[in-house]
């Protein structure tokens, strides 16, 4: 097997100093084929195509492949070892935000980059200072392997340790064991004797009891070490090189052989379930063993009061660097970094237990389902910030929201039907009527004259398929808080003149605020309904395919959803519109329309339709910056608003959900409980799908196709 290895800032000092013990063997075995892949910036790219040369000239036999690339997609693909040295180095006078703000842009993107085009079984290795912030803010980028896969170099401690007391003892420094380095690879580490031994005339022998002076051990001994790198730098006017590219080598030696049965190693490694003290989800370089390629918390040592002292100097460093670094992230990691500190693994491994639970019947279901909205978990903890830029924001022009009354002008074919039989119309039916003080679904709720929700949409479409002779089906998409008793109905139907089908929208798992992971334990109808939940009507697109009745619909020849709420009494078939959709005059056929009305005082927070970026986009209040909400509420300035009636391509559709490509806005909605507690929904709207769609419009409707009935005071209007 031939093993993928990339050195980051490969054009540096310290990769020019590594490359030979990679090359030779040295790092991974005599054995083991590379291909060596180096990344660094474009201006870096003539000197690394030299550097390409001179390790072709060097004729290693292990060496078989070289890539060069100043690109993350070649670079972290496939990759077995990842070795980041690249980093922004300290230089005179910069402050540590300056260089922590640096820093955090490089390895957000080189874990983003390890997470998306990496295997998942990738070993990496930071070096780059501070390494271990930096490996950090690697690691929490890279969700989906496992954080006991990241490690930062503190060997270079280590080995500069081991040498001053070989050289104070008189023996070799591979006689020196058990040393440890704790904590940051910075003037505050601390080297530790006081578990070390050596070995003289192969006789183990305490180091501390060796070097029989403690005051040089616990004073001229750690000055050494930690100002070591500060003394190569005033005398080189560089940085260490030689020595980091052997501790490199050390490091990655030791990761891929283990370490010797009773011996120890120190390396940066997640502190997670440490037994001395150190906060939780840092970096910290701690004693470890290493076997398979793992490794291993030495824990519960005996730690003397000098040396608690130092290893919190050294935890305070890193957690203020840990701070520092969060202010330049987004609140999405710094909600990651405080709230959730469990990797993608975590909620895998959390639905995993609740499929156990599921009964058989469902397990595909929720399989499915959880696929879903593992995507939105991702985006959400994970994936880049979905911010709206306010002065970016376009009002959309004429061409963009067609008025009504043009489409209204042009004249209607006198076959209706053919038009008409390329249609189905799709209900969202997800919601109870809690509003109207009716626990069960919203749709059974009598509206006018006897009739329901349900028997008015029913009716709509049977008298519009009499009238043409047409055969538009009508489609209701349920969530489990109303698909039961909707079911119990439809018989009722079976003898009107439609097809009445019917799918029901996903389930996810509410969310602890505090941990972000499923509060339920228990799947299906057997769990708490209050902590499953149907996250919004952005979910028809994935939930109308799983179902299966998109695939039938466009096999019938069925080319347009129209979807709408199902207690919106205004929205019934438009024909001019669905005549302009598929009889479209001088332009390519449209594959997304979205119906906005004027809006009033009443509507101020309804989403509006904008241009951005090149693109329709639907803004919700959510996403406007508080300074802005006064002029997004403006009557004046954002003048129309989303009615959630929807004309909507059945084959753009397919091909969105085949590339896996559907992008929406996640709406992160924070609840309380009826115990108190503070949970999350992570929820998509179908209007906000409208970025997808190249060819996308709005129509600007009168207010009378936007009759929705949220209270029983809406009831007087529907009489």
């Amino acid at each position: 097997m031939i093993l993928k290895v990339l050195v980051t800032g490969a054009a540096g000092n310290i990769a020019y100093s590594l490359f030979h013990y990679i090359a030779n063997g040295d790092a991974f075995g005599k054995n083991q084929r590379i291909c060596l892949v180096l990344l660094d910036v474009t201006p870096a790219m003539e000197l690394l195509r030299a550097v390409v040369m001179e390790l072709q000239d060097c004729a290693f036999d292990l060496l078989r492949e070289i890539v060069a690339t100043d690109r993350e997609e070649i670079a972290f693909t496939d990759l077995d070892v990842a070795i980041l040295i690249g980093s922004i180095p300290h230089h005179a006078g910069m402050l540590k935000k300056d260089l922590l703000k640096s820093n955090v842009r490089i390895f957000r993107s080189q874990g983003q980059a390890l997470n998306k085009f990496s295997k998942k079984t990738v070993k990496v290795i930071v070096v780059g200072n501070p390494a271990n912030t930096n490996c950090l803010v690697a690691l929490k980028n890279a969700p989906t392997i496992p954080p006991e896969n990241f490690s930062s170099l503190n060997r270079l401690g280590l080995n500069r340790a081991k040498y001053q007391i070989a050289a104070r003892l008189s023996v070799e420094p591979k006689d020196v064991r058990n040393l440890i380095v704790w904590g940051n690879p910075s003037p505050k580490l601390y080297p530790d004797v006081n578990h070390a031994y050596f070995i003289r005339k192969c006789k183990k022998m305490s180091v501390t009891d060796g070097v029989g002076d403690s005051d040089w051990l616990q004073g001229d001994f750690i000055r050494i070490i930690q100002e070591r790198n500060n003394t190569i730098t005033k005398v080189r006017k560089l940085s260490s090189a030689m020595s980091a590219a052997k501790a490199i080598s050390d490091h990655l030696r030791d990761l891929w052989v283990g370490t010797p049965e009773g011996d120890w190693t120190s390396m940066g490694v997640i502190s997670n379930g440490n037994s001395y003290g150190v906060a939780e989800d840092l970096i910290y370089s701690f004693p470890v063993t290493i076997q398979n390629k793992t490794w291993k918390l030495v824990q519960d040592l005996a730690i003397s009061d000098f040396s608690k002292q130092k290893m919190k100097l050294c935890t305070e460093e890193i957690v203020d660097e840990r701070n520092q670094a969060l202010t330049f992230l987004s609140e999405r990691f710094i909600r990651l970094f405080q709230m959730n500190r469990y990797p993608m693994s975590v909620m895998e491994g959390e639905l995993l237990k609740l499929l156990d639970t599921a009964p058989p019947d469902n397990v595909k279901e929720m399989k499915r389902d959880f696929t879903t909205f593992l995507k939105l978990y991702w985006n959400v903890m994970f994936g880049e910030e979905q911010s709206i830029q306010w002065d970016n924001i376009i009002p959309p022009s004429e061409k963009s929201v067609l008025s009504y009354d043009s489409l209204q002008a042009r004249e209607l074919p006198e076959d209706m039907a053919s038009l008409l039989n390329k249609l189905v119309v799709v209900k969202l039916n997800g919601g109870l009527g809690s509003s109207m003080g009716v626990s069960g679904p919203k749709c059974l709720i009598e509206v006018r004259n006897g009739c329901s929700f349900l028997d008015l949409a029913v009716e709509q479409i049977e008298h519009m398929n009499r009238t043409y002779g047409s055969d538009v089906p009508l489609v209701l998409m349920n969530s489990f808080h109303t698909d039961e008793e909707t079911l119990k109905v439809i018989p009722k139907y079976s003898e009107c003149n439609l097809k009445l089908s019917t799918f029901c929208q996903s389930s996810y798992p509410v969310l602890s605020k505090e941990t972000m992971l499923p509060l339920t334990r228990v799947a299906g109808k057997s769990g708490d309904s209050e902590l499953w939940y149907p996250p919004g009507h952005g979910d028809i697109y994935t939930s109308l395919a799983n179902s299966g009745l998109l695939k039938s619909f466009l096999a019938e020849g069925k080319e347009y959803a129209f979807i709408s709420n199902i207690d919106n009494l205004g929205a019934s078939v438009d024909l001019s519109i669905l005549s302009y959709l598929l009889q479209p005059a001088n332009s390519a056929p449209c594959d997304f329309i979205m119906e906005v009305t004027n809006k009033t005082r009443a509507d101020v927070k309804g989403g509006t339709m904008i241009q951005y970026d090149g693109g329709l986009r639907l803004l919700e209040i959510a996403q406007v910056p508080r300074e802005h909400v006064e002029k997004f509420t403006s009557v004046s300035q954002f003048k129309t608003f989303n009615t959630n009636n929807l004309w909507v391509s059945l084959t753009a559709m397919k091909s969105l959900g085949e590339s896996d490509n559907l992008d929406t806005e996640i709406i992160v909605n924070n609840k309380t409980l009826a115990t108190g507690q503070n949970v999350v929904q992570l929820e998509t709207a179908a209007g906000a799908a409208i970025r997808n769609f190249d060819r996308a419009l709005g129509v600007n409707v009168p207010r009378s196709r936007y009759q929705p009935v949220k209270n029983t005071g809406d009831l007087l209007l529907a009489m």
